[in-house]
């Protein structure tokens, strides 16, 4: 019996342990692509992917220290492992919050998510309306958008635009040419 229950705990040591371990190695994917220039970003929100994995990371990583902890003999090595891992993930909290953007999903022709844009402010002097500058993405595969186009705009109508952005009141012509008021941003 003791033998069964020992191949059972290694069975199920050895699954969370993998587990853990590809989770590990599609984050290293995801921090890839972002420094390659890409964004990751959820089509059903429009959050960054930044924002959705802080919690997953700590989950993964109790997950990978309870487990290890369990299976392996040198609890010293699993240990330093899980500590420096987690001392990186909490040093990162802040400038992933701090970096992280939120993007609005295009929503063109049948109801597909395959753009994404993001907006920054900008004060213009000696004006009394802010401009805006908006950054295109085109979906390159799932969750994975590619940089397009900068497009800027600066009129007194602003809040308009970005009332009619956050509300989805806008057109989308022949696939490519978002239309909000009387702003045009060439998706493609």
């Amino acid at each position: 019996m003791k033998i069964i229950m020992n191949g059972m705990k290694r069975t199920i040591c050895i699954f969370f342990i993998s587990t853990a371990a590809v989770y590990a190695l599609l984050r290293l994917v995801m921090i890839v692509l972002s420094f390659i220039g890409f964004v990751l970003v959820s089509p059903s929100d429009g959050k960054e992917f930044i924002f959705g994995t802080i919690l997953p990371d700590f989950l993964f990583l109790f997950i990978f220290w309870f487990f290890s902890y369990i299976y392996f003999t040198n609890k010293t090595v699993t240990t330093i492992i899980a500590n420096v891992i987690f001392v990186l993930l909490v040093l990162t909290i802040i400038p992933r919050l701090l970096l992280g953007h939120e993007y609005y999903v295009i929503e063109g022709e049948g109801g597909k998510g395959d753009y994404v844009i993001r907006f920054e402010s900008y004060k213009i002097a000696g004006e009394a309306y802010d401009g805006y500058t908006f950054y295109t993405y085109k979906e390159v595969s799932p969750f994975v958008y590619q940089p397009r186009d900068v497009y800027t705009y600066t009129n007194n109508l602003n809040s308009d635009v970005l009332s009619d952005l956050y509300r989805k009141r806008y057109t989308v012509i022949d696939g490519n040419v978002l239309i909000l008021g009387d702003f045009k941003i060439h998706l493609k």
